[in-house]
């Protein structure tokens, strides 16, 4: 009788889950060979105290590999993720074809951004 039960609960929350409306909805930043990109790799996503959000990836222009022309790419969101910039490289010097970033992100918490 118990294992009857819990089938029953378990196929219960089964359907309200499916039900139910999405609460997150996806919204693609990147896609692969597209926007002079062949590949975005290592996304990180960042909340500023003021609410906009700032994603951040690697752009790799060539392929997929960790050598080759990378740039650290950023867009931001002042809508909770609605909508987004247009994206911007971030300059760096040269790094003799390996990838010279680290998508790592540090902030100082009496920043404002």
């Amino acid at each position: 009788m118990k294992r009857l039960l819990t089938l029953l609960l378990n196929a219960s929350l089964v359907q309200f889950v499916c039900a139910a409306p999405a609460f997150i909805e996806q919204v693609p930043l990147w896609t692969a060979g597209q926007g002079g990109y062949h590949t975005y790799r290592i996304p990180a996503l960042l909340v500023t105290a003021k609410g906009s959000v700032l994603a951040f990836c690697e752009g790799r222009k060539t392929g997929p590999g960790d050598h080759g022309d990378v740039d650290l790419i950023t867009k931001r969101s002042t809508d909770g993720g609605r909508t987004w910039s247009c994206t911007a490289r971030n300059e760096r010097e040269s790094h003799q074809g390996i990838a010279g970033w680290s998508v790592a992100l540090a902030v100082a918490p009496t920043v404002p951004v």
